[in-house]
């Protein structure tokens, strides 16, 4: 199934008329427009937005009526993240890093600790590594095992039988033990085919105890499997009947992730048939990888609002990490969020206006009689405070994630200490 293909050439005329309506669709945070446009915006509320009440009561406990309620999103509930080497030393971040919650260290792969290694594993680069991540981010480890015969340390490749099946094993548990509690989102077996390293090596029964161990090794930890550019050619379905075949050999994952690089022109039909394909396995999928470029800078952009409201629209995908923002980190310029002097690129400002003014809830209400004010909100962490007549104001931080009913916030004035009797 080919999902995109390239146009050869743009002409001027369109270029033009690209950036124009980059330039006109600012204020509304969005470029596309049409009837799956309206009904992915229907479908990204009904997955991503959740009810709230907010009740305010006065001084002396009863209902503040007509009193001014700010709500200010503070992050999104659902994961936005980057590659780790993407991520700069720098704080506080720069304009578009704003839009992250989350850092994949699939990227990191490359140091000792995160693969096989024939001595006692060296944590130190690792260790160095979480810690520069800001503290509220999510962690995502990524891959743990590579089903890649070239991805293999020399090493393994010469081990056979229960050698190499107990090296793996060790490996993945001393991971899993080890980082669980700092990072989720283990892909214990990546570079998944029809027959990969462990497979042709040891047999099927070979993976399924390899994921019975790091069960074993982290129950509470997010057990999954990945596989790389799924979005070309004739890889989606091989990959639909691999997670049937291994589900069949009673293989415990809990989530798929999948990578993709977009570019050219892209159709947005042919997109959702891919996705709508991965969601009927029933599963939660992570969007790992993710570059989305274009045949210039304006193509890039529209492509990139393409992507993001089908994958976001789509209740199957619960995370989506990017590869890189800068162009050294990306494979395709085009697809870069900044540019050489860190500014934004138009693909930058794009993911800036949808994921903070679109796909954002920064509101003010005012309560009824009763002292309810309510809304509909995207689900994130909030700053809700309530400003009473008197000037004074009270605030309280909550977490509001996506459910069917709805959220009630008491904020009322914190009431000052009363005098006590002295029991002297």
């Amino acid at each position: 199934m080919k999902q995109t293909h390239r146009h050869p050439k743009w002409s001027a005329m369109m270029l033009a008329l690209l950036a124009s309506v980059l330039v006109a669709s600012r204020a509304q945070g969005q470029i596309l427009s049409g009837e799956w446009v309206k009904e992915s915006d229907r479908n990204i509320e009904e997955n991503h937005k959740t009810r709230l009440r907010v009740l305010v009561l006065n001084a002396q406990g009863r209902p503040a009526a007509l009193t001014m309620v700010k709500v200010t999103q503070l992050t999104h509930a659902f994961t936005w993240g980057i590659d780790a080497p993407a991520v700069p030393e720098a704080r506080p971040l720069p304009v578009v890093w704003r839009c992250f919650n989350a850092v994949s260290l699939d990227p990191a792969g490359t140091l000792s600790c995160t693969r096989p290694t024939a001595e006692p594993m060296d944590t130190t680069a690792i260790d160095r590594t979480l810690a520069s991540f800001p503290e509220d981010w999510t962690v995502r480890w990524g891959g743990v095992v590579s089903g890649d015969w070239t991805d293999a340390p020399e090493w393994i490749a010469r081990l056979k039988g229960d050698e190499l099946d107990t090296a793996l094993s060790d490996h993945t548990t001393a991971l899993l033990r080890r980082y669980a509690g700092r990072a989720d989102g283990f892909d214990v077996y990546t570079h998944v085919r029809e027959s990969g390293f462990i497979e042709s090596r040891l047999g099927e029964g070979a993976i399924r105890s390899l994921f019975e161990r790091a069960k074993a090794a982290r129950p509470t930890a997010t057990i999954g499997i990945r596989f790389d550019d799924v979005f070309e050619g004739p890889r989606l379905p091989g990959m639909i009947q691999r997670v049937r075949t291994l589900r069949e050999a009673f293989v415990p994952f809990d989530s798929i992730a999948v990578s993709g690089r977009f570019g050219g022109t892209l159709v947005q039909a042919t997109l959702r048939e891919a996705v709508e394909w991965i969601g009927r396995l029933d599963m939660p999928v992570t969007v790992s990888g993710l570059e989305v470029g274009g045949a210039s800078p304006a193509a890039a952009a529209l492509n990139l609002e393409m992507v993001l409201r089908t994958f976001f629209a789509a209740p199957s995908i619960h995370a989506i990490y990017f590869t890189g923002v800068t162009r050294q980190q990306v494979t395709d310029p085009s697809a870069a969020f900044l540019d050489d002097a860190g500014q934004p690129t138009p693909t930058g400002e794009l993911l800036d206006r949808m994921l903070h003014t679109l796909w954002w809830t920064d509101t003010e209400l005012r309560t009824d009689a009763m002292g309810n004010a309510r809304a509909k909100v995207f689900a994130g962490r909030y700053r809700i405070t309530a400003m009473f007549g008197d000037g004074s104001a009270s605030s309280v931080d909550v977490w509001l994630p996506v459910s069917g009913g709805e959220r009630t916030v008491v904020i009322e004035p914190i009431k000052p200490d009363k005098p006590q009797d002295d029991p002297r």
